[in-house]
């Protein structure tokens, strides 16, 4: 009994010093500011971008950039069947990045593109409302890699 007692002492003291905390959940540790976003391209990838970006306007930091977001999705066969049946599709999103820092005087002082891509290869599932929700899945999925690529690349400036 008295064994039993110490060993859930032991596993609560164990749990309480885990404590998760997402990466990106403060700005405090990003020593950048993103005055002014632009977007074109894909309007569901540029929504998902723009809401999670939008958290780095309201910092006073030296570091300002202005961002232009160009992004493009694509749907392409990748493999077919004997009857020419495509089986499965590779999804691409890339992103074309104008970045454009400034001072606080509004002058620019650099100006830089970069472009990231990824791309997911799915295999065509029969049911096309299966497929199309995990397409747009797969979509957000690539979305936030790049998200956290674009957040790497400017921390890193």
């Amino acid at each position: 009994m008295l064994k039993k007692i110490y060993f859930i002492l032991i596993i609560s003291f164990l749990f309480q010093g885990c404590d998760y905390k997402p990466i990106y959940s403060k700005n405090e540790q990003f020593a950048f500011t993103i005055t002014n976003l632009e977007f074109s391209g894909d309007k569901i990838v540029n929504n998902y971008l723009e809401k999670n970006l939008i958290k780095f306007s309201n910092s006073n930091t030296d570091k300002k950039f202005k961002l232009l977001i160009n992004t493009s999705y694509s749907k392409s066969s990748l493999a077919k069947n004997k009857s020419g049946n495509t089986t499965d599709y590779k999804l691409t999103l890339s992103l074309n990045l104008k970045l454009t820092e400034t001072g606080d005087d509004k002058n620019k002082l650099k100006e830089e593109e970069v472009s990231f891509a990824e791309d997911f290869i799915v295999t065509k599932n029969d049911s096309t409302f299966e497929q199309t929700n995990y397409e747009n899945l797969m979509k957000n999925n690539l979305a936030e890699i790049l998200l956290n690529r674009i957040i790497i690349y400017l921390k890193t400036k």
